[in-house]
């Protein structure tokens, strides 16, 4: 498995195992839960390719990696969109910052090493 990939996959498992163990929050269904996650992940993801797309040499690359990160950006939106409409929100920003708190704290605990970011 190239590195980078097996990289990613320990973040993702790590994050997606601390907010499972969060739990749902109170009078909130499994729906706001997913669409907050997904949310989180498509940031993260935007975070990444803007890392990527300012730091590559190979300027078609570069291109690349912007794109992903405007797209990333897009579907992290739609989804706080469409929990804000479902949810309200009140109950969403919430419960949003709940996940932020959550995942710094998965953040802290995870090892650093030169072979991934976050």
């Amino acid at each position: 498995m190239n590195p980078t990939v097996a990289a990613a996959s320990v973040i993702a498992a790590a994050l997606a195992v601390g907010l499972a163990a969060i739990g749902p929050g109170v009078g909130q269904g499994t729906l706001l839960e997913k669409l907050l996650t997904c949310a989180l992940i498509e940031a993260r993801s935007c975070e990444r390719f803007r890392l990527l797309s300012l730091n590559c040499s190979d300027e078609d690359l570069r291109g690349w990696y912007h794109k992903f990160m405007v797209a990333e950006a897009e579907h992290y939106r739609m989804f706080l969109d469409l929990a804000n409409q479902y949810f309200g929100k009140d109950k969403t920003r919430f419960r949003w910052q709940e996940y932020l708190t959550a995942e710094a704290e998965i953040m802290k605990n995870l090892e650093t090493r030169g072979d991934r970011m976050h």
